[in-house]
Order: C-alpha cells, then structure tokens, then sequence
C-alpha cells in the first residue's frame, strides 16, 4: 500500500504510565491484624487489585481475573455483559483479545479505551491479558519479555483454548488487538496464528519480527501520522531503547500479500484521516491502513480524536 509522504514526526509521545503493583498482604501477618482493618484491606485489593473482580465503573459491564492453565501464574482481565455472567449456560458470543502497550497493564488497557462498553453494546467477551513485567515479546521487542525470551505466542494460545473451553466463546469468532507494544503483538501472532483469527488490528503498532505473513487474515492498521516512538515511515523510535522501527507500511503490505490484495490500493481522505484500502484481497481478508492526521502515539478516542475512534472503527471493520 503506498502511503504519501508524510510532515515531519515531532510531536511528543505520550507513554502510558506506569501502574504501581497492588500491595500483597503476607499470610503471616493477617492473624496480627484486627478483623475492620483486614476487611478494609481484603476490600481494596478486590477492588484495586482484581482479586475478586475489578470495577471499571462501567454499567452493564462485569469484569474479573482469570488465570489461565499452566502458564506460570499469567492471568486476563475479562469483561463480559452482566446479563451473561449471570447465566449459568451462556451463548456463544465473540472474544476480543486486547493487549496493553509497554509499561503499561491489563486493567489500563480496560480503562484507556471503550471496550467494556463495546462488550456490553455488541455482545462480546473481552479478554485482557498480562504481559510479563508489563511488555510482550513480539519478535525485537520489548522490555523483559524479550529479554527473558518469554513465549507469548504459546501463551495466548493457551488464553485461547482456555476462553473457548471455559468461557463458551465462538471458537470461528477470535478477534485480536492490541496497542503499541501489543499491536507489535498482534503482527506476530496473526502472522502465526492466521487460521485461529477471524480478525486484527493494530493500533500504533508494526510488525517486529521476522514471521513473514503467509495466510490471509482480515487486518486494520491505525497509525498516528505524528507518531515518534512508532513512526509510520520507520526509523528512529523517539522511546529510548527501542530497536529501529520497520515502516508500517511494509508491515502491511506483507499482511496484505498473504491476504491475496494485488493491485494499487485505492486511497481517500475524510476528516484528516487518510484511509487506503487494499483491492483483490480474498473473501473475509480485507487490509485497511487509515492515518489520523495530527495524532501522535496515542490510542484514538473521544477525548484525542473526536472524529475517528478507534474502538467503533475496529468494531465496524470486523463487522461486530
């Protein structure tokens, strides 16, 4: 997909911030303490920590930690409609698996964007995984997960086989997103995993690895056209430490190869979005790119780009 170039990249990343871990209370030390300071403690770390479920303050929305089997302790936030964590024999109903960005955490993920709104809206069960020290190894980045060579993609085969087994989600209706580092993620897994996902999209993401895409897959690419720390041209990342950055472009046009796109894409620009779509691509393979104009490295919404949100055009896109 040929993008136009683009003004230079100077605007400021805006890195989510990092999320003090919850206090753990030692066993040793609750038979020490009175029965109203231990209530207030056992009410905090249910409420802040998900010990028991986390409060998004969404209505409608019932969310809840999950571990998931034999993956070392690794668990998701999962967030479902009311209406279906009440029934004790659920339908099928469509997962999104979303994965947070570098530094940042499950329950922040759930809180940046609409998406426990969009499950309570659409019918859908979303899933919010961990990743290790708050990073995900998608191929040359990032963090801890790729120092200590953590296999995220046996990981969330596992969220999969888990929330299918045990949550009654549609096993045909497996959506990925992520954001940042998680959209680095969704490149890798996609690439891997093409024939287990009815739908992707990255969201200031590009693809770190060297899995070269080689099944069709439905795919939406967002990019700010300002993005320092993932500029859409590539190159230089504005984020310390961060490996150089392969252009979103390429990235996109491998995913839209394997999808069986040939030809130029066709391109529009509505509302300072540029939107190229890619064309021939094979049934049920769509490949977009749409670049806000003016965005930085930030996860669009109502509050940063009132005309383009991410979380509706995803939705849409995938035709949920």
């Amino acid at each position: 997909m040929r993008v136009p170039l683009l003004p230079p990249l100077f605007s400021r990343a805006v890195i989510p911030r990092a999320v003090i871990p919850c206090a753990v209370i030692p066993c040793a030390v609750i038979p020490r303490m009175g029965l109203t300071a231990l209530v207030v403690v056992v009410a905090a770390i249910s409420s802040g920590c998900g010990l028991f479920g986390v409060d998004l303050g969404v209505e409608g929305a019932d969310s809840r930690w999950v571990d998931i089997d034999n993956q070392n302790g690794r668990s998701v936030l999962l967030v479902e409609p009311s209406d279906r964590s009440d029934s004790s024999d659920p339908d099928p109903v469509p997962l999104v698996i979303n994965l947070h960005g570098l530094g940042s955490d499950a329950e922040e993920m759930a809180r940046l964007a609409t998406w426990p709104e969009a499950a309570r809206d659409h019918g859908l069960v979303v899933a919010f995984p961990q990743g290790v020290e708050e990073s995900w190894n998608a191929g040359r980045c990032c963090g801890a997960a790729v120092e200590q060579n953590v296999d995220d993609v046996a990981f969330l085969d596992a969220v999969v086989a888990q929330m299918v087994a045990e949550e009654g989600v549609d096993p045909e209706q497996v959506y990925l997103t992520g954001y940042s580092n998680g959209a680095m993620m969704s490149y890798l897994y996609s690439c891997m995993r093409a024939d287990t996902l009815a739908g992707v999209a990255s969201v200031a993401g590009t693809n770190f690895s060297d899995c070269e895409p080689s099944q069709p897959v439905r795919f939406l690419q967002i990019s700010g056209e300002e993005d320092p720390v993932v500029p859409v041209l590539g190159g230089k990342s504005s984020l310390p430490g961060l490996p150089q950055v392969p252009p979103v472009e390429g990235s996109l046009l491998a995913v839209g190869a394997a999808s069986g796109c040939t030809g130029e894409p066709t391109g529009f620009e509505l509302g300072g979005v540029a939107s190229f779509q890619g064309q021939g691509c094979d049934p049920g393979s769509d490949v977009r790119y749409d670049v806000i104009g003016g965005l930085g490295h930030e996860y669009p919404s109502l509050v940063n780009s009132p005309d383009y949100v991410a979380v509706d055009k995803i939705l849409e896109f995938w035709g949920l």
